[in-house]
């Protein structure tokens, strides 16, 4: 006979409970037996030793669930608020996964809430004694993910004690604590209990521990976290007024009091530990994004000095992951944007000692004397004029830091090169300085620095000698030379010198990916003049050399920004105008990560086969709805009532999503290349997969675009840029070619011919 009580509750003999939804009848209990179609398979339910057998309805909310539970088939006294339910694998039951672990007959606990686990986890934390602390500690790094558990831990000043443990232990219960930290931060809780003094010490953690995986991954994470979470501080959950302690300049202030941790950071890099290898990568490629423009050249000159580049050149030729290869090439674009921002950095080495003291090692380098009387003769070392300042014009600060490598590698070739040149007649020549800055301006041009965002910038393929630029410039300098002195070259012939020099490097460096440098040297210093010039001319016959020179390179330059500038505002009227998308599913490495409650959707969306997209005018969220089939959307932003805060996104990742009908027809559907992740670091905000090719790169880039990139990431609008840039100098060629024409005003009347006989041919 059915119990009294607010729902129909039986139990048999064998310790089974039917739970059922309130019936409406006040005389529930008279009623006859309910069919409820939502129940499904028998759960084990367990608690203190005992355990039961019952049918839950996965309607039900998991609040209700634990309470009728209590009230029955366990019989517990404690109030049903103070109790959870997890899983076999300690997971938490909760509105959004109770269906699923109810489908899959999953054996579940009758466990502590967790707000009573939060407290007594932080009172565990108080007590300080090692065995008890690390595995509290070990425990809170999976508990913490939880967003109900951390709320009840910081608001028992969990975060507290948790700063004061990493401050003080070492070991695995320091290993423990940071993970449990980097978890905690994900969640953009309480920024502002950081300091100073515990940043660095997460600095020093990393130098005092750099043999120690576990300690020094966690620890880098979180620096990285504090410098992207700079950009979006008001995203602090925290009630306190006192602005949060974030940004680049907070982990600059640590590496100054720290001096060997950034050095330690590169030293990681090289890891054999892909993870942390991929987080030292990570930190470095947010400090580099992220580094405000006074900070810049400090900040670059200190990589710089620390090989960073090298570093990262190894690494290209020992790992093909695909999350590495991502960091890889996201530093390749940093570095474009280095070398771009010494070319356009000019040379005062009048207001600028650093550049003085260079200039300086080159004269010594040249080992010639200097004057007693009067300045030094620059135009000895090939420069134009005693100023320099115009030598560098085009190259900047790029072309003088060339200049002194190249000098200061070999002293003694430098000064016989020297020494040769200006034992020559002033006609035969090779002006040493300005070889050297023809060649910086030949690898720019291969390599398309035009701006921070060329086509280089955004590549997909390795450019590794990009990375040793200033190594390239000596062996292409030395080429330069070899062939002067083979083709016996005057200064009239410099032009000639310098289209041989670029020609070669074309040649040699198309594939610059699959090369060695030993190949590349054995190209650049080995090869004869006469094959290279014989492939320049069939190159000639090709390609007119009105391109090559210097003035239409400028005008191409300049040709190339406009129509960068032009698609970009292109694709972001494309979001704007808003499109359709399939609806889709992250794979598996995706998917396990933490859904973020704004984001988390319930089973029943799945069945959602298309998604549309449109970007709000204020260009802040993209606001998007789902639907099973393909409608029109009004114009405007009422018919959207999902968005995504274009603030919080931290990277978008293509091609590791599952168009959400392929999971239906397939047993292992592969990813989509057209997929669209947004990620806020490891959440993901939004997946969509593009109908075709053109709408997938007007969007990524769109995106990159409103996120001030300043790159495209797809071959689609890299191609639609050059294709702008080509078309832009044809037509202004014509405009060169028709310049100074004047037309006349009245043209005279021809004679007549003398006859007639003649008509006009079918051709």
């Amino acid at each position: 006979m059915p119990s009294s009580g607010p729902a129909s509750i039986a139990s048999s003999r064998a310790g089974s409970t039917s739970l059922a939804p309130p019936l409406p009848s006040p005389h529930a209990r008279f009623a006859p037996p309910v069919t409820i179609k939502n129940v499904q398979a028998t759960n084990t339910v367990s608690f203190n030793g005992v355990s039961i057998k019952t049918k839950i309805d996965p309607s039900l909310p998991v609040s209700e669930v634990i309470r009728y539970l209590c009230l029955s088939g366990l019989k517990v006294q404690e109030p049903a608020a103070l109790f959870a339910l997890r899983d076999d694998t300690d997971e938490l039951v909760t509105d959004d996964n109770l269906r699923k672990k109810i489908e899959q007959n999953t054996p579940l606990r009758l466990v502590s809430a967790p707000v009573i686990e939060a407290a007594e986890m932080v009172d565990k934390m108080m007590t300080r004694d090692d065995k008890v602390l690390k595995l509290a500690l070990f425990s809170l790094q999976k508990y913490i993910k939880e967003p109900v558990f951390a709320e009840a831990f910081l608001g028992r000043d969990g975060l507290k004690e948790l700063v004061e443990i990493i401050s003080i232990a070492t070991g695995n219960t320091l290993a423990y604590a940071l993970v449990s930290l980097q978890s905690l931060m994900l969640l953009d809780y309480a920024w502002e209990i950081f300091d100073q003094e515990f940043v660095s010490r997460i600095a020093d953690i990393i130098v005092q521990h750099a043999n120690s995986i576990n300690i020094c991954r966690p620890a880098i994470t979180i620096l990285k976290r504090l410098v992207v979470s700079g950009q979006r501080a008001g995203g602090n959950k925290s009630s306190s007024s006192s602005a949060p302690l974030q940004g680049f300049e907070v982990v600059w202030a640590a590496m100054q009091q720290s001096p060997a941790f950034l050095s330690a950071v590169v030293q990681r890099i090289e890891s054999a530990d892909t993870t942390l290898a991929l987080a030292s990568m990570g930190l470095i490629n947010s400090l580099l994004h992220h580094v405000p423009d006074a900070l810049w050249e400090p900040f670059t000159a200190e990589l710089h000095k620390l090989k960073v580049n090298k570093a990262v050149v190894r690494l290209m030729n020992s790992y093909r992951d695909d999350e590495l290869s991502s960091s890889i090439l996201e530093f390749q674009a940093h570095v474009v944007r280095m070398i771009y921002t010494r070319r356009r950095t000019p040379v005062s080495p009048e207001t600028n000692g650093d550049q003085r003291e260079a200039l300086d090692g080159i004269w010594a380098a040249a080992d010639l004397p200097d004057p007693i009387v009067g300045g030094r003769d620059w135009t000895k070392l090939g420069f134009e004029s005693s100023t320099l300042r115009s030598d560098f014009e085009g190259q900047g600060l790029l072309g003088l830091d060339c200049l002194s490598a190249f000098a200061k590698k070999d002293p003694e070739r430098f000064a016989s090169l020297v020494l040769e040149q200006n034992s020559r007649s002033q006609e035969r020549r090779c002006p040493v300085a300005k070889m050297s800055n023809e060649v910086v301006d030949v690898l720019a041009d291969y390599w398309q620095i035009y701006s921070s965002g060329s086509t280089t910038a955004t590549t997909t393929s390795y450019r590794p000698f990009l990375l040793t630029f200033e190594r390239v410039h000596d062996l292409v300098t030395r080429f330069f030379m070899r062939m002067w002195n083979d083709s016996g070259a005057t200064f009239a012939d410099f032009e000639r010198v310098s289209a041989l020099t670029r020609s070669q490097v074309k040649s040699v460096m198309a594939n610059e990916n699959q090369l060695s440098w030993f190949e590349l040297e054995r190209e650049f210093l080995e090869s004869d003049y006469r094959t290279i010039r014989e492939r320049q001319l069939q190159e000639l016959e090709l390609e007119d050399d009105v391109l090559s020179k210097p003035p239409i390179r400028t005008l191409r330059t300049r040709l190339y920004r406009d129509a960068f500038q032009f698609v970009s505002q292109q694709r972001i009227n494309c979001l704007l105008e808003g499109g359709w998308f399939m609806s889709a599913s992250s794979t598996p490495p995706v998917a396990s990560r933490r859904m973020s409650r704004e984001t988390s959707r319930s089973s029943a969306q799945l069945s959602h086969s298309y998604r549309f997209l449109r970007l709000s005018p204020n260009r802040r969220f993209i606001h998007w709805v789902d639907s099973p089939q393909r409608s029109s959307i009004l114009p405007g932003l009422d018919d959207l009532p999902d968005r995504v805060d274009l603030s919080l996104v931290t990277a978008a990742v293509t091609g590791q999503s599952i168009p959400s009908g392929a999971l239906a027809s397939s047993a292992r559907p592969a990813p989509s290349p057209l997929s669209i992740l947004l990620l806020s670091d490891d959440t993901p905000l939004l997946d969509v997969v593009a109908v075709d090719e053109t709408q997938f790169s007007e969007w990524v880039d769109g995106i990159a675009f409103l996120r001030d990139e300043g790159v495209a990431t797809t071959a689609q609008t890299n191609e639609l840029v050059q294709t702008l840039t080509d078309l832009g100098v044809k037509i202004k060629l014509l405009d060169l070619a028709g310049e100074g024409v004047e037309i006349p005003q009245h043209i005279p009347a021809p004679i007549p011919p003398r006859n007639t006989a003649f008509f006009f041919a079918d051709l």
